[in-house]
């Protein structure tokens, strides 16, 4: 996880760009629904609750932590059940673009593990765009769209790659 960290801090750096006047603490809050039909489980969905206090170091670069629940459904023949999970990550992103009153775009990139499970344990890695809009208040609209894979440690569910779509705020 180290090695992931230290890549993204490389990978972003030349977004940092010196303007300290939009550097300080934030958090989002946000609700994201996904299927894993991208990778050929349609029978495996998500829903997941996020809360992400986060600091930006400059109007570009920012870090999150992540707090989620996640909400497993899976329809395997001849069982219909559900899986619900706290999750802990941590993210690294950029403001990509400003376009004033209209929108702020970011990319992030998100590895998580699960806290407590027992039947459905897995480390997560995610790649997600969100548009911010109103960015020139500090509580802006969030619409988001992502893809994350699920690398399950249970022989009872395989890893799976899930695309999903999100809305939520992002206060600073």
């Amino acid at each position: 996880m180290k090695k992931v960290l230290l890549v993204l801090v490389l990978a972003l750096a030349p977004f940092a760009v010196a303007n300290a006047q939009k550097k300080g603490w934030t958090a989002s809050v946000w609700y994201q629904a996904g299927n894993g039909a991208l990778s050929g489980h349609s029978e495996m969905r998500t829903a997941d609750l996020v809360l992400a206090p986060g600091y930006a170091f400059n109007r570009h670069l920012f870090v999150r932590l992540h707090g989620e629940l996640s909400i497993g459904l899976f329809d395997v023949a001849p069982v219909k059940t559900y899986e619900i999970n706290e999750l802990l990550g941590i993210s690294a992103g950029c403001n990509i673009a400003d376009w004033g009153y209209w929108g702020l775009l970011e990319g992030a990139v998100t590895v998580g593990n699960t806290l407590f499970s027992e039947n459905w344990p897995f480390t997560y890695y995610d790649a997600a765009i969100r548009w911010n809009i109103f960015s020139q208040n500090p509580t802006k609209l969030s619409f988001g769209l992502g893809v994350r894979y699920h690398q399950s440690h249970s022989s009872d569910y395989p890893g799976f790659y899930k695309f999903y779509v999100g809305i939520g705020f992002r206060f600073n």
